[in-house]
């Protein structure tokens, strides 16, 4: 196990790629930013009304740089899943079993390899969209402990997704069936979560029943977690992240890597 991270790791990190996303992390919040500051949406945010200020605050773009659906969440999406079918287009993966190596510790390296990717790359996405909004709407509007709940709700979602993405690519060996079934999933249940979270006003168990069930839809930003519904999104989503680890373990021994 700990050669088969040590090859991965050493593949990612060697590569290019992880360090243009990186930058491209740093850019698009500073573009952002600018926007914001240039046209003086910081100073007038007030002015559009309650809508406009849940989401033009610092803690609403911050949880926004996570969706998967803004730039670079779509970039790293597509990379992410190159980077794992490509296992199997090359049949690299093959190599790896015929070296002795498990086919449990080949996934696990491999969604391990995933989540640390992914994670890195948010990081310095979601940081810099921190404080680059903090600076143009000025720091302490909101607690630091807003920001520390976000993130565990928005990281956990995300490491879902991408454990998702991990499991289809096991399953399909190829990069469009992960692609679809992932953002399949995630663009059906998010519109039928938007109608039914306005249906009710956005209020009450029944506006909220989806992001109960399905905490990852957090990441779209249509609604936000409210006192303790942050732990609830968190352990619910590790909850999921662990059952999507038992099913791709399953998938990857019963597969016969030709």
């Amino acid at each position: 196990m700990k050669k088969l991270l040590t090859a991965d790791f050493r593949r990612i990190f060697k590569g290019k790629g992880i360090y243009v996303l990186m930058v491209l992390g740093f850019i698009f919040p500073a573009i952002s930013a600018l926007v914001i500051r240039l046209t003086g949406l910081a100073n007038d945010v007030e002015e559009l009304g309650d809508l406009a200020a849940e989401v033009f605050n610092p803690v609403g773009m911050y949880a926004a740089s996570f969706s998967p659906t803004q730039n670079l969440g779509l970039i790293l999406l597509i990379v992410v899943g190159v980077l794992l079918s490509g296992e199997f287009t090359n049949n690299t993966i093959r190599n790896k079993i015929v070296v002795g190596h498990s086919k449990t510790a080949i996934f696990l390296s491999s969604l391990i390899t995933v989540l640390t990717y992914i994670f890195v790359v948010v990081l310095v996405n979601s940081s810099f969209t921190y404080l680059f909004n903090s600076i143009s709407f000025g720091f302490g509007l909101q607690p630091f402990s807003a920001y520390f709940k976000r993130g565990l709700v928005a990281y956990s979602g995300i490491f879902v997704l991408y454990s998702l993405s991990t499991v289809a690519t096991y399953l399909f060996k190829n990069l469009a069936g992960p692609l679809g079934i992932v953002l399949g999933v995630y663009f059906v249940l998010m519109m039928i979560s938007t109608f039914v979270f306005a249906a009710n006003g956005g209020e009450g168990v029944k506006a909220k029943l989806l992001f109960y069930l399905f905490p990852f839809l957090y990441l779209a930003g249509i609604a936000a977690p409210l006192q303790l519904e942050w732990l609830w999104a968190t352990l619910t989503n590790i909850g999921y992240l662990a059952v999507f680890t038992a099913a791709g373990i399953l998938i990857a021994n019963r597969t016969d890597y030709k």
